[in-house]
């Protein structure tokens, strides 16, 4: 046998105990051989058919099974009850009398995709007995002639791999250890949570649980196997791993039974863990008996244990005075009982906490309940630390107070640190109150405001108040889709984030509507659990920002026309410069660099590279001769110069305008300094 050959069908007919398994519709789909005996059918006559047909909605055990079921479906969670009849029992069965008094039902949802329930388990289990009472000793047989013989004659009605979802949300620890090595072929969820992430299909449970060879456990396990006789476990405990969801270390308790798996052959292939947690059970049980050994208080044994306990402990009469405290009172108020007996505890609490606490004592002295409370107790130097005082009434068997019993534990730091987080939790307050960003935050469905900081308020007019929906404070924001994305954000958890959103705000004072642009986000906000509670808006108002943006765009629009028309205006010149007998070039920037010139200026220096070089570079015959100084007082002054009869002479030949009006001009073409160096007529070498 291999741990993918598990019959789930099978696994769950043998469930210790009676379960059954129905659809949302109350339709029987899976059924344990327990039920099948508790109600006196066979499995041929329950499978497919509806609930109330093989067990009809008659008498208030009946009607309990069905308000549990209801209340799954209605809740999508489990629901539990104790009966005095056994609800799925044929009634001549029930009147037969019996030594079991009270009966545990319990009915829990097995959900699938998208949290929706597939199908609703429901059990029945004696109440003073364990929980695998019921014929323990019982032979699992795997894939058994009596389960081909079923499947010959009708199809299942589920699956097994619905089967192997069913019994994985069972609220009990089932596994299945295969082989002699008792490897790991089936692991339940709550099975999976008890032994930790070790424990994974296919690894045998001494190396997935190492203390299980420890404690024993293997041991019981390798003994069903090889004498395929069951055993019975009651109130086992067990260790809690630290990879568990328990606390690491912390010890539980389970009923359960171990059961051999066999073949058709009644060869022992595994064996079946079955366990259900008792471990409050146990606890109640272990609290009951060290609640009556607090009874005995006469006896000094109880007194002993007074003494021994960490916190300080005393007893007081059913009239509130008390007649008993252990030794830590007084080591930590340097007092004596002879000062603190009967009320005399009153001087010791600080004035801001005495009066809530005696009012707390009296009530509960005079309506027999519980008695808790936090306050601060003085210490004998004179300092005060804070302390949970609790007490209970010991009753006699008429109901009778006999005396009250009650411990303060010391909780002064773990007080402090509440104090702390309280201050932490004011600061952060205050830090949102003073953000530049505006801030609100909205509970439950309908968008109530949790809290909104100045800015936010500001921005909406004062309009907003806290436990109203935002659609009655802000109603112009209903049509605006902003309800909308509120309900997305609350419903799916997803974030939605929108910048430059514009909408219209009513003005309270005016009664306009005033327009606004806004950095939009909304946050789900989620409890403890994961659960969401509400919308975090996080705003930046933008409305100045983009305004200013259009403005830009405007100014660029203009720009961009201009630069145009500046372009058209540069080709209108060059086509003229290009058809003027005169020699002219447009000289760009400080070092004076050859930006254009027409071909007449290109004929004064036919052997010189002059576009974009620099007039010293192209012609540097022109600073001792003066030009560069002139060209450079032109382009700082912005004044034109006319000359007359200007020479200049360069490497190849003298250069000379025979008309006396050789000029420079600054111009401006694109918003930058050029200057025109005009000669307007070619000068004669």
């Amino acid at each position: 046998m291999t741990a993918d050959s598990v019959d789930y069908q099978a696994l769950f007919e043998t469930l210790p105990g009676s379960y059954l398994a129905c659809s949302p519709e109350l339709v029987i789909v899976a059924v344990s051989a327990g039920l099948e005996r508790a109600t006196g059918k066979a499995k041929e006559q329950l499978l497919g058919k509806p609930l109330k047909e093989v067990l009809p909605e008659q008498g208030s055990a009946r009607q309990s099974l069905y308000a549990s079921l209801r209340h799954v479906l209605d809740h999508h969670t489990s629901h539990e009850q104790t009966l005095t009849v056994n609800p799925v029992v044929a009634v001549s069965i029930n009147a037969s009398g019996g030594d079991i008094r009270s009966w545990h039902s319990r009915a829990w949802p097995v959900v699938g995709a998208g949290d929706k329930i597939r199908y609703v388990l429901y059990s029945v289990e004696a109440g003073p007995a364990p929980a695998s009472h019921e014929n323990t000793s019982q032979t699992i047989h795997w894939n058994s002639a009596d389960t081909e013989t079923v499947q010959k004659h009708q199809q299942p009605v589920v699956s097994d791999q619905q089967l192997q979802q069913i019994l994985r949300q069972v609220p009990a620890q089932i596994a299945t250890l295969l082989g002699p090595g008792h490897v790991y072929g089936f692991i339940n969820e709550q099975a999976q949570q008890l032994l930790g992430e070790a424990a994974t299909l296919g690894t045998p449970a001494a190396i997935a649980r190492p203390s299980l060879v420890d404690s024993g456990y293997i041991r019981l396990v390798d003994q069903v196997y090889q004498t395929g006789i069951p055993f019975e476990l009651s109130e086992m405990p067990t260790e809690q791993p630290a990879s568990a969801t328990n606390s690491p270390g912390e010890t539980l308790y389970f009923d359960g039974v171990l059961r051999p798996l066999t073949d058709d052959k009644g060869q022992t292939q595994g064996v079946l863990v079955f366990g259900i947690d008792v471990t409050e059970r146990v606890r109640a049980k272990q609290r009951a008996a060290e609640l009556m050994e607090e009874v005995r208080f006469q006896d000094q044994q109880f007194h002993q244990v007074m003494e021994a306990l960490p916190q300080m402990a005393w007893v007081s009469r059913p009239d509130g005075g008390v007649t008993y405290y252990n030794k830590r009172w007084y080591d930590f108020t340097g007092s004596n009982f002879e000062e603190m007996q009967d009320w005399g505890w009153e001087g010791f609490v600080h004035p801001a906490d005495l009066a809530t606490t005696v009012e707390r004592w009296q009530t509960a002295v005079s309506q027999g309940t519980v008695f808790e409370t936090e306050h601060r107790w003085r210490d004998r130097q004179g300092g005060y630390r804070w302390f949970l005082a609790r007490g209970e009434a010991i009753r006699a068997a008429n109901g009778s107070i006999l005396r009250w019993v009650g411990t303060n534990t010391d909780i002064d730091e773990h007080k402090r640190f509440q104090q702390q987080l309280a201050a932490k939790d004011e600061q952060l307050h205050q830090i949102l109150r003073q953000s530049p960003a505006l801030i609100a935050t909205l509970e439950g469905a309908d968008h109530r405001y949790a809290f909104t900081n100045p800015g936010y308020d500001l921005l909406v007019g004062y309009r907003a108040k806290l436990g109203k929906p935002v659609a009655e404070c802000l109603p112009e924001l209903v049509e605006q889709g902003i309800i909308d994305k509120l309900d997305s954000v609350y419903q799916t958890g997803e974030s939605v984030a929108n910048l430059q959103t514009y909408l219209e705000l009513v003005d309270p004072v005016r009664g306009e509507r005033r327009p606004t642009y806004l950095d939009i986000t909304y946050q789900a906000l989620r409890d403890a659990g994961g659960q969401i509670q509400g919308v975090l808006a996080f705003i930046v108002e933008v409305t100045e920002q983009v305004r200013s943006r259009q403005r830009a765009e405007a100014l660029m629009e203009e720009v961009q026309a201009g630069s145009l028309q500046l372009i058209e205006q540069r080709e209108t010149f060059y086509q003229l410069f290009q058809q003027t007998p005169a020699s002219i070039a447009i000289l760009r920037g400080p070092e004076h660099r050859f930006e254009y010139f027409n071909p007449r200026f290109q004929e004064l220096f036919p052997d010189r590279e002059l576009m974009g070089q620099a007039m010293i570079e192209a012609l540097p015959e022109t600073v001792e001769q003066g030009f560069m100084e002139l060209l450079d007082r032109v382009y700082h002054t912005g004044e034109t110069f006319l000359g007359m009869s200007c020479r200049f002479r360069y490497m190849s030949g003298l250069v000379m305008a025979p008309d006396p009006s050789i000029s420079t001009s600054p111009i401006r073409l694109s918003g930058k300094m050029e200057l025109l160096w005009a000669l307007p007529y070619l000068p004669t070498m």
